[in-house]
């Protein structure tokens, strides 16, 4: 099952719907395309507008902003005789505008990304709206920077279709129904301190690349006259402070059935670490790079997991601090929780998971 808005009809819309709606990007490329798309579509349907996307590009110079910044009367004319694109004058003109402002907004933030989630810090779960308070934020702040056709709606839209407010129907098969919670460590489930000094930040940064123990301990070794391992684990007791001992219990006393692991880019001995300073009563694996040699955001990393419990990648819940790999996982269709230092994990578990009831 897909969401109902899917004509299935239409193999255009449905790879849109299965491979591009709510699946996060941060690519500004991607940004930007979908932005001026969705202006357009004020008033029209979407569908309208997918099916002319390909002549968009081609009549928009493939969406690239500083070619569009530049364009004169003689180029509207031209998008005006376009039969294959909305001929609306407005609409044109207000997209060559938009564009201007929105160069401004990039330069101003260091991307169109980082503007918009000044106004949304994690994805939004929730369905059968049309706006809500950060589309409205952001609709008035475009508004009152000189956009058009930015209305609260067509915003709501546009965070939907990139995937920052994640809206599939209860009976799409993209719809979260979460059997498994992930917790990256580093980030997550601990705070990193900034208290190394120059040789054990050496060793600290082969944490996370895709290395076997072995070959940490070969490379660790090179970096310290000291023993490799001792210090290892010295720098791991030093560096990581737990977040919340008991989080896995708390979790596990309202959600019986979710099975809670931990999946992170580390050498497994934080696994000692883990065990020592944590409650595992209720965790009920731990997934280190080093043991399987597979790296966040690759599609393999995901893949073991989903394997390994025997799921679809909307039963799997996914928490990082990390954009790179959330980003990663969404393309996976894995439902995620992008975690800061202020965010409140149980709470955004539980927006999720009560999306189940």
């Amino acid at each position: 099952m897909r969401c109902k808005w899917c004509n299935l009809k239409n193999d255009l819309y449905i790879d849109y719907h299965d491979k591009e709606w709510g699946i996060l990007t941060n690519d500004e490329h991607t940004l930007y395309e979908m932005f001026i798309l969705e202006t357009f579509q004020a008033g029209l349907s979407w569908e309208c507008i997918l099916n002319k996307r390909e002549s968009f590009r081609k009549a928009y110079d493939n969406f690239d902003i500083d070619k569009v910044i530049k364009y004169d009367s003689k180029k509207v004319e031209d998008l005006l005789n376009n039969k294959d694109i909305i001929r609306n004058k407005l609409k044109i003109n207000a997209s060559i505008k938009n564009s201007i402002i929105y160069k401004e907004i990039v330069n101003e933030y260091g991307s169109f990304y980082k503007y918009l989630t000044s106004y949304i810090k994690e994805i939004i779960y929730e369905n059968n709206k049309t706006t809500n308070i950060v589309s409205d934020n952001i609709s008035k702040d475009l508004i009152k920077r000189g956009m058009s056709f930015v209305g609260s709606t067509t915003i709501y839209s546009y965070l939907q279709a990139i995937g920052l407010i994640n809206s599939h129907d209860k009976d799409c098969f993209k719809y979260p129904n979460i059997k498994v919670i992930a917790f990256d460590f580093v980030g997550v489930l601990s705070y990193e301190n900034d208290n190394l000094n120059e040789e054990e930040s050496k060793l600290e940064r082969l944490f996370g690349p895709n290395l076997s123990d072995k070959d940490y301990l070969e490379k660790a070794s090179s970096l310290t006259n000291k023993d490799a391992l001792n210090l290892t684990k010295e720098i791991i007791n030093k560096v990581y402070t737990i977040k919340d001992k008991d989080i896995f219990t708390k979790i596990k006393k309202k959600y019986k059935d979710i099975k809670i692991i931990i999946a992170s880019n580390h050498v497994s001995y934080i696994k000692d670490y883990i065990k020592s300073n944590m409650d595992t009563s209720y965790l009920d694996d731990i997934i280190i790079s080093a043991d399987i040699s597979k790296v966040k955001p690759n599609s393999d990393f995901f893949k073991y997991i989903l394997d390994k419990y025997d799921l679809k990648p909307n039963n799997l819940l996914f928490l990082d601090d990390n954009d790179k790999n959330i980003i990663g996982a969404s393309k996976e269709g894995i439902i995620t929780i992008k975690v800061n230092k202020n965010t409140n994990i149980i709470k955004e578990i539980e927006k999720v998971l009560d999306l189940q009831k």
